[in-house]
């Protein structure tokens, strides 16, 4: 079933609220809370829920998102490195849900800076470096 270009944007324009919804539940200390607002949205993005998705490889994940353009696509993607980077960051303490989601985050960022085939944006190596600070603190 094909999309419409308006019905793609309110979905990304829905995504991009939920994470700052999970950011706030997060400030807040209502950890359940972001952790159901986060499963919703990797849920609303590839139809799988976080620990689905840790189990997954970054292509069987890229697969998951077919509608809309490349470029909605890749910000689809990109939304979900988001939202795994703030679960593994500030929501979960499993070490090994954490280290696999900082990886597939980090992933996740060089397949869009891959398929971009662009010089590395600056929202983008924020966003890497953000990932690879966060991994040397050892948190």
């Amino acid at each position: 079933m094909a999309y419409s270009r308006d019905l793609i944007l309110r979905v990304l324009e829905q995504i991009r609220d939920m994470l700052a919804r999970v950011v706030g539940l997060v400030e807040e200390g209502r950890i359940e809370q972001a952790l159901a607002q986060s499963n919703a949205i990797a849920q609303k993005v590839t139809g799988k829920g976080l620990d689905e998705l840790l189990e997954l490889d970054l292509q069987a994940i890229a697969q998951l998102i077919v509608e809309g353009s490349e470029k909605d696509q890749l910000k689809q993607l990109e939304y979900l490195s988001d939202i795994l980077f703030v679960y593994a960051s500030r929501i979960t303490s499993d070490s090994v849900k954490k280290d696999k989601a900082l990886t597939l985050s980090a992933s996740l960022l060089e397949y869009i800076v891959d398929k971009q085939s662009i010089v590395l944006d600056m929202t983008l190596s924020f966003k890497m470096n953000k990932i690879k600070r966060y991994r040397e603190q050892g948190r």
